[in-house]
């Protein structure tokens, strides 16, 4: 049996750009959601007198690439009070990935087995820019992230007699926001009497990954576990997340400006949250040689730079600011 198993699929979302110029409505949301889950699985077992030679390899790729949201009202545009406006993302990318490359009874099995997955998020640009006398402003950016990867190698060969694993089960996968260009919220007024600004970010990553590359009985298994290059990454030196909030030219009025990467605090779940679970099982069970090698290495949960700033000018005595990072 000289199967070779492959799986390799690639889901890109983007780009997207999404933009409202409001005239008379005082309302109104961007907002963009995405859910890529993906479950992929590879069985290349032969059984009974024969080799299984199988290569059995998953390499998924979610990206989610370019978002680009803006709210934007000039001058010559009279909306009247209450203004409210949002951009709004809320995305998934999610990897289940399993390979099944076991040969049982009389005969060898040489199978590689192999998960590679990534998961790939950014840039994304989004802008609320109201230069207008319009009384009570709010506007808010909000993004949430879930990025997933769950993956398992099972290598085994089973059964008593001559039969040898040879194979190599290896795991590699990335949780990325993009470190070149990630996320950039920004807020700005000029002219308004009262405004509310909120930028809010929140992210989970999570690996939960196993190699199994067991050898029963009779029969040599000379398998090579590696988990190695799991990472979870936020934001790179020297470009950070950024969060801005800008106000001018609003005398005597009342201002709130928050950035916020925060999650759920009524269900303890923090604004970010990074979690490797790994585990290499590589045991032999019976007469034969166990001389596996089982490695796991190089993982990184990274939140490099989170830039946050407020600023509020040309407010006199009577303005009233609150100020949250």
């Amino acid at each position: 049996n000289n199967v070779d198993c492959i799986n390799e699929p690639t889901h890109l979302v983007g780009p997207v750009s999404q933009k409202i110029t409001p005239s008379l409505n005082p309302f109104g949301t961007n907002e963009i959601d995405v859910v890529t889950d993906d479950n992929m699985l590879n069985d290349c077992t032969e059984s009974g007198n024969g080799d299984n030679n199988a290569a059995c390899n998953n390499a998924g790729s979610d990206a989610i690439v370019q978002i680009t949201q803006e709210n934007f009202v000039n001058p010559t545009i009279d909306i009247g009070v209450n203004f409210v406006y949002s951009n709004d993302i809320n995305t998934l990318q999610g990897f289940d990935e399993t390979n099944d490359c076991d040969e049982a009874g009389d005969g060898n099995s040489d199978a590689t087995c192999s998960n590679d997955l990534d998961n790939l998020i950014g840039p994304i640009d989004q802008l609320n820019f109201v230069i207008s006398p319009t009384p009570n402003t709010a506007h808010s950016n909000n993004v949430e992230v879930s990025q997933i990867g769950i993956a398992e190698n099972d290598c085994n060969e089973s059964g008593a007699g001559t039969g040898i694993n040879d194979a190599t089960c290896t795991i590699e996968a990335a949780n990325t926001i993009d470190p070149l260009s990630p996320i950039e919220q920004s807020n700005e007024v000029n002219g308004v009497d009262n405004v509310v600004q909120t930028n809010d970010f929140s992210i989970s990553q999570a690996f939960d990954v196993e190699n199994a590359c067991n050898e029963f009985e009779d029969g040599t298994n000379s398998v090579i576990c590696n988990i190695a290059g799991l990472d979870n990454e936020i934001g790179d030196d020297p470009v950070p997340i950024q969060q801005s909030n800008d106000a001018a030219g609003s005398a005597g009025a009342t201002i709130s400006q928050n950035n916020e990467v925060d999650g759920d605090d009524a269900l303890g779940i923090p604004g970010i949250s990074q979690l490797i679970v790994a585990a290499n099982t590589c045991g032999q069970t019976g007469s034969g040689d166990n001389l596996a090698s089982c490695v796991m290495s190089d993982f990184e949960n990274d939140v490099d730079l989170v830039d946050q700033s407020n600023s509020v000018l040309d407010a006199d005595d009577g303005a009233v600011i609150s100020q949250d990072n």
